[in-house]
């Protein structure tokens, strides 16, 4: 794979937001989560500023749906994906110029809002709990960013 463009005008910079119901515990994974979300952000030709989780709110969802933004939902029931269909996603949209791709994990009963009319994706058949799912999903992200640059992290 060939080396991203290393130069970028400020319309070319994108933020990766994961979004979660319910409480955001402290634990050790959050603490991993937030090394890999420093590990992005140093990563400075990708194109991508910042990784960062928040808590959904009922006013975040709104604001994506009145921006017309595209919400990723991490589900049971979603399209599986792997680290290459990820990746197609972040440079897809860095490609559209987007400012901002946000993914939503649900809390321990699933999702409080009707999801299916965003694009629902699957990490697998596997069962994983919500610190564990968010640990796994900042590493294919950063993963996903050093791609972008031809960085040693990952390897085939």
């Amino acid at each position: 794979m060939g080396r991203y463009p290393s130069k970028r005008t400020n319309k070319n910079l994108m933020k990766i937001e994961i979004l979660c119901e319910g409480k955001i515990k402290r634990d050790h994974n959050i603490n991993l989560c937030n090394e890999y979300c420093d590990r992005v952000r140093k990563l400075k030709r990708s194109g991508i500023t910042e990784l960062k989780i928040n808590k959904l709110s009922p006013n975040i969802l709104n604001n994506i749906k009145k921006k017309n933004q595209t919400l990723y939902v991490l589900s049971e029931n979603g399209k599986f994906i792997g680290t290459k269909d990820l990746l197609y996603i972040i440079k897809n949209s860095l490609m559209k110029c987007n400012k901002i791709i946000y993914f939503v994990i649900g809390n321990a009963n699933g999702l409080n809002f009707d999801y299916k009319n965003y694009v629902n994706l699957s990490l697998g058949k596997l069962t994983f709990t919500h610190s564990l799912t968010r640990l796994i999903f900042c590493e294919q992200i950063y993963r996903c960013v050093t791609q972008l640059i031809n960085h040693p992290y990952h390897k085939e």
